[in-house]
């Protein structure tokens, strides 16, 4: 969020020819410390300059990046998941299991799934937070140049920036609880649905949206298109099929889970969206008062010992 406030910053504030004002600026004849001050930025902003350079000449593959990225993400977790489908496995008097063997090639594929998906932030991040990306590889949506545009921007970019930190949010969330409804985590088999899990069938899937805020950051059509077409293809095909392994697993729990909490990704009322993000803050706060306060008790035994061994 605060690289997403400080690209959009740059992309409004900075115009392409600050270089030039910069070099201006460094020939100006200064004595002294000055100088000493002046030859240390001058070096700082060459080597910084000189990386973007060498980062822009490779602006053309890094929208290959994000395809390719995509691509191998999506299909490697869809095979994870229609592998894990395939690890659930009834006896002759119908009980369920999991075997262990496959379940560890489905996390194997959803290892794959991760390399990709370091491929594709690798190829957007630059398009979304290099200053002054090259504008024939992105074809920008607004023009920030003129008034009208910067705000429309920014103001989008202030929205997708709260959304990216709610979902991110919710998904560490999610992976705090996974433990809950995990029948391989060493509890209970018994599918719950506790925590954030009361709200949303699927918290760990929003770190797919959280992909907004760079998507409209980088203000390109192609960003925003790739976003809009990938996240609700990866998100309904993927957990369509886990959904499946997990119903055949916990068999009629599942179902009854499944209708107390209809929400897969988000709930669909304003109440239940404005419960879930409540919801959420409200853990936030109470991890930070969690450890502000074992942060404080550990302080307060340095010091204990401390004044122990001036007595």
């Amino acid at each position: 969020t605060v690289a997403a406030a400080a690209a959009a910053a740059v992309v409004v504030v900075v115009p392409p020819s600050s270089s030039t004002a910069f070099a201006r600026w460094s020939r100006q004849p200064l004595v002294g410390a000055r100088r000493a001050r002046r030859r240390r930025a001058t070096m700082v902003y060459s080597i910084v300059n000189l990386s973007i350079d060498h980062v822009r000449l490779l602006a053309p593959f890094y929208p290959v990046a994000v395809v390719v990225g995509a691509l191998g993400m999506w299909l490697a977790r869809l095979r994870a998941a229609h592998v894990l489908l395939s690890a659930v496995v009834r006896d002759a008097k119908g009980r369920a299991s999991i075997d262990v063997p496959t379940y560890d090639c489905a996390g194997m594929w959803q290892a794959l799934s991760s390399v990709f998906q370091a491929i594709m932030t690798t190829g957007l991040a630059p398009i979304a937070f290099l200053p002054h990306y090259p504008s024939e590889y992105t074809l920008p949506i607004f023009n920030t140049t003129t008034t009208t545009g910067a705000t429309i921007y920014l103001l989008l970019v202030a929205v997708a920036a709260a959304i990216t930190t709610i979902c991110l949010l919710i998904n560490v969330l999610g992976v705090r609880d996974y433990a809950d409804v995990d029948p391989l985590s060493g509890r209970s088999s018994q599918l719950t649905a506790t925590g954030v899990y009361r709200y949303i069938r699927h918290p760990r899937a929003l770190e797919i949206v959280a992909y907004v805020a760079p998507a409209v950051v980088a203000n390109s059509f192609f960003t925003v298109v790739w976003f809009l077409v990938f996240a609700p293809v990866y998100l309904i095909t993927v957990y369509t099929v886990e959904e499946k392994a997990w119903e055949t697993y916990f068999s009629v729990a599942y179902t009854v889970h499944c209708h107390r909490v209809p929400a897969r990704f988000w709930p669909s009322s304003f109440s239940g969206s404005v419960a879930l993000v409540t919801y959420a803050l409200r853990r936030l706060r109470a991890a930070v008062a969690e450890y502000a306060t074992t942060t404080n008790d550990d302080r307060g035994m340095v010091d204990g010992n401390d004044s122990g061994k001036q007595r």
